[in-house]
């Protein structure tokens, strides 16, 4: 049971880091236009 809910944890911690990172980069190509 704990192995499932660290998965998941895992999972989530790393699809919101990309989706941070991507945010990140968007926001950075932004400004450089600017």
């Amino acid at each position: 049971m704990t192995n499932g809910t660290e998965i998941i944890t895992n999972l989530g911690s790393t699809i919101a880091a990309d989706l941070a990172n991507r945010c990140l980069i968007k926001v950075y190509q932004v400004v450089k236009t600017l």
